[in-house]
């Protein structure tokens, strides 16, 4: 963790948020990574503005190397697009039923609605699974 990262987002009204990417990009251009995206619970549109390091896939690499690990058997979870860099780097991207159907078509399992625990419930029987074998 010696890098400095930076991220931040802004939510807001769509047409502010889209003219706020159009001017970000027209200065700094393709050096950060830009997500937008509609935030579908209340309709916001959300826009993460963060150094190319300062992402959800560059961090889970960045745990996999320093745990020496490799993503043969990664799993990880997901709703909207922001998640999709996850997603193509996991051997397992799992989506909520809610998801966006973007993140839908590159998940390799969909469960339930993130509204009912899905998630948890997920790990919670895997984990199961998993002492049933001790």
């Amino acid at each position: 963790l010696k890098d400095s990262t930076i991220c931040f987002t802004v939510i807001d009204a769509p047409d502010k948020v889209a003219r706020l990417l159009d001017g970000v990009k027209a200065t700094i251009g393709n050096a950060i990574d830009c997500t937008l995206y509609r935030e579908k619970y209340r309709g916001f549109a959300w826009l993460t503005i963060a150094d190319k390091k300062a992402t959800k896939d560059q961090a889970v690499r960045m745990l996999l190397d320093q745990l020496r690990l490799s993503t043969a058997n990664l799993t990880v979870f997901g709703d909207d697009v922001n998640d999709l860099s996850m997603f193509k780097m996991a051997s397992r991207g799992i989506a909520v039923s809610n998801a966006v159907t973007e993140l839908r078509q590159h998940a390799t399992e969909i469960i339930g609605s993130n509204e009912d625990d899905a998630v948890v419930k997920y790990i919670q029987r895997c984990h199961s699974e998993e002492k049933n074998y001790d």
